[in-house]
């Protein structure tokens, strides 16, 4: 199942196994399927060890312009 969900949030950065969580937005609940739980999403960031200049710049470039 795909589940289109924009979530947008202004403020950080995420680390290593940051957790969110949306309201609302998860399974329907086994006493009432009515109702939805909360929807939990773990982020599995892995970070490079090495970057080159060029990809260095690059990620400069996609966040500061």
């Amino acid at each position: 199942m795909f589940i289109n969900l924009s979530i947008f949030e202004k403020h950080g950065f995420y680390s290593p196994n940051y957790e969110k969580v949306v309201p609302g937005e998860g399974m329907p609940l086994p006493d009432n399927p009515e109702k939805k739980g909360d929807l939990r999403i773990r982020f599995n960031i892995q970070f490079p060890k090495k970057l080159s200049g060029d990809q260095k710049l690059s990620i400069e470039r996609a966040f500061f312009g």
